[in-house]
C-alpha cells in the first residue's frame, strides 16, 4: 500500500489514502521494532531502547549498515506520527514516502541469514 501510494503524485492522492499511509507507516515501524527485540533476545544481545535504536539495531546487525540512518529517519517518522500528530504534514509523509524504501527490504533479508544462523547454532 505505501509502495503504490508513494509513486502517486501527492495532489492526487485522497485524505483517506493520507491516512491510510499514516497508519501503515506506524505498522510497519512497529513490526520492525518487534523484529529487532526478538533479535536481540535470540543472539543474546542487549535489547534495544526505543524505536529509533531498534531499526538502527536491525541495520547494524543485518550487515547493512549503510542503511542505519535511513531506519532512524524511519523510525523518527513513525515518532512524529505517533507523538506529534497535530503537526503532521502529510506532503512531507509523501515525500519521505516517495523516497526508495527498499532498504528495508534488504535489512530484513540480511538479519534472515543472520538469524538462520544463530538458530542453526542454537539447535
Amino acid at each position: 500500500m505505501l509502495r503504490d501510494y508513494s509513486r502517486r503524485d501527492f495532489a492526487e492522492t485522497s485524505i483517506a489514502e493520507r491516512l491510510a499511509a499514516r497508519y501503515n507507516l506506524i505498522v510497519v515501524v512497529e513490526a520492525l521494532a518487534d523484529i529487532a527485540y526478538v533479535a536481540s533476545r535470540i543472539m543474546g544481545r542487549e535489547e534495544p531502547q526505543g524505536y529509533v535504536d531498534a531499526l538502527a539495531y536491525l541495520s547494524r546487525i543485518s550487515g547493512v549498515e549503510e542503511h542505519v540512518e535511513s531506519m532512524k529517519a524511519l523510525a523518527r517518522l513513525r515518532n512524529l506520527l505517533v507523538h506529534r500528530y497535530w503537526v503532521i504534514d502529510d506532503a512531507r509523509i509523501h515525500a519521505e514516502l516517495k523516497r526508495d524504501l527498499s532498504f528495508v527490504k534488504k535489512v530484513l533479508d540480511g538479519l534472515r541469514g543472520v538469524l538462520r544462523v544463530c538458530w542453526e547454532e542454537g539447535s
